[in-house]
């Protein structure tokens, strides 16, 4: 069976780490910014895998000249077969702000005042937007409800309900 694929992207903030671990919490193999030049690679190595069937990784402006290839590379895995779909997060500048506020995290893009990378961020990745599947804006989100978000759109629909069970036992002697 071909390996299913999602590529989550957007821009810096909206949490895609989060949703990677979201991925990651439904079985999905997940990778961090794995370089866009080597999404084909790791396709090939999934689908010579037994146990790997469901991938997600993370595309962002970390992957800075390479990002332009994307849309190419994208449509070379549409016209092989592979299931692919991209989510793309955003959210408004407002809550960007405070969340880089919050984090003391600087801006991948670097020496810009953040409003003005936010902008720039946004018009590198307008055509991946475009070409995205499902679109999310989290500004309304925490990391949970983004999580509640992923569940709802991509675990597999069996019908049973899902119930984790930590047991925890201890001893005195």
């Amino acid at each position: 069976m071909p390996v299913s694929l999602v590529i989550i992207t957007g821009g810096s903030g909206p949490g895609l780490s989060s949703a990677l671990k979201a991925f990651e919490d439904l079985g999905y193999f997940s990778i961090d910014n794995l370089p866009v030049q080597l999404i084909p690679t790791f396709v090939r190595l999934c689908d010579e895998s037994s146990e790997i069937d469901r991938t997600a990784l993370v595309v962002d402006v970390r992957s800075r000249e390479f990002l332009g290839r994307f849309p190419r590379i994208h449509k070379e895995l549409l016209e092989k077969g592979v299931n692919v779909r991209v989510v793309f997060l955003d959210a408004d500048d407002e809550v960007l702000l405070r969340r880089y506020s919050e984090t003391r995290r600087p801006h991948p893009l670097p020496d810009q005042d953040v409003v003005v990378a936010i902008r720039q961020e946004r018009e590198l990745l307008r055509e991946i937007r475009e070409l995205s599947d499902f679109v999310k804006d989290t500004s309304e989100h925490t990391v949970h409800t983004l999580r509640d978000v992923i569940k709802d759109q991509f675990a597999e629909k069996t019908g049973a309900h899902e119930l984790n069970v930590t047991i925890s036992s201890f001893g005195f002697r």
